[in-house]
């Protein structure tokens, strides 16, 4: 798989094959137990101007496997990173060992797509948001605390998030007044500047948590370093 990593395809290449998918992505969606989806890190991916707008970047190496689409100037229609999303729902869902879906740097009008494919997946058990605003993570949470949804997930991780963290603290509390219980075991920080000391009390009360600071040296867009 190694010779995969940072393809540039467009989406039609992956999920709209006249036969199905090509081999070497068939082994692709059936080894992976780590899945991104959203857009490149800008500050470490420059953009080729002759570019299709729906090319996507594939790094894929090991168990983890990123599809990140170029990002558009939409504001309010879902971008090519929902269509990504969502064609590639029929065959993640064959894979009952994906253990951790990433969105990273994806925009409101994605986050549907997002919260179908974390449905989908019926052995998730760690969800990670990178880079997102805070009214993305607000729609995730409420997917999460959820409870006519019945999932596994035990972990939810915020990367670089700008949120005070009383929304899902919010979340989490009226999911325990409901159910009895939290939607998640465990909420990690990392590198969450912005985080409401009284909100991560609140958290304390009802969930682990964990918080760290710092990149891992050498990290790729992939980010291994979360899982």
């Amino acid at each position: 798989m190694d010779d995969m990593l940072g393809e540039t395809c467009e989406l039609s290449d992956i999920t709209a094959l006249p036969h199905g998918l090509s081999r070497p992505f068939q082994i692709v969606f059936s080894r992976c137990r780590h899945v991104t989806f959203g857009c490149p890190d800008p500050r470490r991916y420059e953009y080729d101007e002759h570019e299709l707008p729906d090319a996507i970047n594939i790094d894929a190496c090991g168990d983890s496997l990123a599809l990140l689409s170029r990002p558009t100037g939409f504001n309010e229609e879902p971008t090519y990173a929902s269509s990504l999303m969502l064609d590639s729902i029929p065959h993640l869902r064959r894979n009952p060992h994906i253990q951790s879906l990433r969105l990273c740097r994806a925009g409101l009008p994605d986050l549907a797509a997002f919260i179908q494919v974390m449905r989908a997946l019926s052995g998730l058990v760690k969800v990670i948001l990178s880079e997102i605003t805070p009214k993305c993570e607000g729609e995730v949470f409420n997917a999460l605390a959820d409870g006519e949804w019945i999932h596994h997930i035990q972990e939810i991780v915020l990367h670089q998030s700008t949120s005070s963290l009383l929304p899902l603290a919010r979340s989490i509390k009226s999911c325990v007044e409901r159910t009895g219980k939290a939607c998640v075991r465990r909420v990690t920080l990392r590198d969450c500047t912005r985080a409401d000391e009284e909100a991560v009390a609140a958290l304390e009360s009802l969930v682990e948590v964990l918080r760290v600071e710092g990149e891992v040296s050498g990290k790729r867009e992939r980010g291994t370093s979360l899982w």
